[in-house]
């Protein structure tokens, strides 16, 4: 069993690099991984949601990132 949890382990992967699949079952988790890809952006980011999650995506972490 490994020390690192699994939050930690996803600060290694690279967006369009890493072909790692990761299982996201809460919301922490999801907004953690939304925030670490979201910091690796260069160009553009295009979010297709039927329904835009607002606990997911209007939060200063996001948006912060987002702005940079």
């Amino acid at each position: 069993m490994s020390d690192v949890s699994p939050l930690e382990s996803w600060l290694s992967l690279k967006l369009g690099e890493s072909d790692t699949e990761i299982e996201l079952e809460t919301r922490a988790e999801t907004q953690h991984a939304t925030d670490l890809l979201i910091e690796q952006v260069t160009s553009g980011i295009e979010i297709y949601s039927r329904e835009l999650d607002a606990p997911l995506y209007n939060r200063s972490e996001f948006l912060d990132a987002i702005n940079h």
